[in-house]
Parts: C-alpha cells; structure tokens; sequence
C-alpha cells in the first residue's frame, strides 16, 4: 500500500508546470490545471522547518483533538488547491524556479491538480477578487476532486480571528455539500511571525469535523523569522527555495496524516 493508503503504482513521476500563468491571468481566481512539461529546479535541498500536522484541529486551550479518520487517497488523487499568491510564486516569478503546487505534484506524482488562486485574499480577506468561500461557490461542476488543500493567508490577519473562523466553517459547510466524498486539509498562515498565532483559534473547534490541519504558523513555520532566505525581498512571500522547503514540509506532513 502507498502512505496515503493507496496501493504503489509502478509509473514514471512527470514533472510540472503551471500553464499559462501571468500576473494579470493568476488572480482570476478560475480552476487551473497543471500541465505536463519537463522541468528541474535545480536548487539545493533544504532542510525543513517542520509544521506539526494533526487530524482535527489544531488543539487549543479547552480543545481535544477530534477523532479523524487518516488521509487516504486513490493513487492519483483529483487535487483542488485554495489559495492566495504564495500559490502563485509572488516574487520568483522570473527565477525560472516552479512554486510550491507544482514542486509537490511533481514529488507526488499528481496529475490533476486545479488551482484557485488569487492575490491579497484568504478565507475572509479580500482583493480586487472574492475571499475563499465566495469563489468556491463560483466554481462550476466540471471537477469533483479527491483532496482539497486550503491555504491559511497572511492576508487574513487584518479581518481576523472571528472573520477567519466564519469563513473556514462556511468553505467546509460547502465542500462537504457539493464534494461529500472529498478529504480536506487546511494549512494555517505559513509565516513564524508570533503575532499571526492569534489566528490559530480560527481553526480549531468541532466545525472543521473531518478536515485534517496543518500548522504552519508560529516557532515551527516553514518560513521562521531566522531564515531570510526563505522569503523574498518584500520578507513575506516564499523565495523559490522557500517554496522548495513549503514542499518539503506538505509532503512530510500528508505522510503523518495518513497515520
């Protein structure tokens, strides 16, 4: 059997790109698939900063951990991505150098992968486009996905935690109407700013129900205050190797999720 409960298939793992994406294309916010193309990064490994992965919720003062069945996927999962620009590669764009989606499908072996991703929003923040609940239920018909990741955003510091909360019970109330077959991860902000650990508590509670999350805010973040070189100059948004790290780190996180 596979880590993800799925049986091993003996296939060549493609490399990815993401297609077509410019800066005026990338915030429109519409499912993108990642697209067959040969692709190498050539970047150093890295050694992850190491977010704790829980089945749940996040424990909180007065939280026990809901009981949550592991993370089990076919062998090649039907994947939505949620996001906001750390999905988009904000920053490395001219590196030549893939974001994270593309790096962990890649390692995956994933071969349907959608993006829905859109500058300067989160589950309660918002751009010149929709927060996350609001664009899933735009979303058409035409993909029915076996895992959906939801990306916590920076962004949703200025809304906050109660803002937060509303909006993550809304996106699950809708993934588990329209998607009730689909296994869900969260990913909260990924930043080791301490002040962004307040935003924890929007996601603990037994509203998440079966939705798996990872914790990537605070001391263990991927991108910790100590490693500029995680980010790029703007000291928010993942370099080509922190998004090489970020990788690393959901990688290793599905893995202990899947018990």
């Amino acid at each position: 059997m596979g880590k993800y409960g799925y049986r091993a298939g003996a296939r060549a793992r493609a490399a990815w790109r993401i297609a077509g994406w410019t800066a005026a294309a990338a915030v429109a916010a519409c499912s993108v698939g990642l697209v067959v193309a040969a692709l190498g990064t050539g970047a150093e490994p890295v050694e992850n900063a190491g977010a704790v992965a829980e089945s749940g919720f996040v424990s909180g003062p007065g939280n026990t951990i809901a009981p949550v069945a592991p993370l089990e996927l076919p062998e090649d999962p039907a994947v939505l991505m949620f996001g906001d620009s750390f999905i988009l590669g904000h920053g490395i764009e001219t590196s030549g150098r893939p974001a994270y989606p593309a790096l962990l499908a890649e390692r995956e072996g994933w071969t349907d992968v959608r993006l829905n991703a859109a500058a300067g929003t989160g589950f309660a923040a918002t751009s010149d486009q929709p927060a996350y609940p609001d664009r899933l239920a735009a979303m058409g018909d035409d993909f029915t996905p076996d895992l959906v990741v939801l990306q916590g955003s920076v962004n949703d510091i200025k809304p906050g935690e109660v803002a937060v909360r509303i909006g993550v019970t809304r996106i699950l109330a809708d993934i588990a109407e329209r998607w009730p077959d689909a296994q869900t991860v969260i990913i909260t902000p990924m930043t080791g700013v301490q002040s962004y650990e307040k935003l924890a508590s929007a996601y603990t509670g037994p509203a998440l129900g079966k939705a798996h999350v990872i914790d990537a805010t605070g001391p263990e973040s991927w991108l910790p205050v100590d490693r500029p070189d995680l980010r790029t100059e703007d000291e928010w948004h993942p370099s080509a190797t922190g998004h090489e790290v970020i990788a690393t780190g959901i990688q290793t996180s599905l893995t202990a999720l899947a018990g």
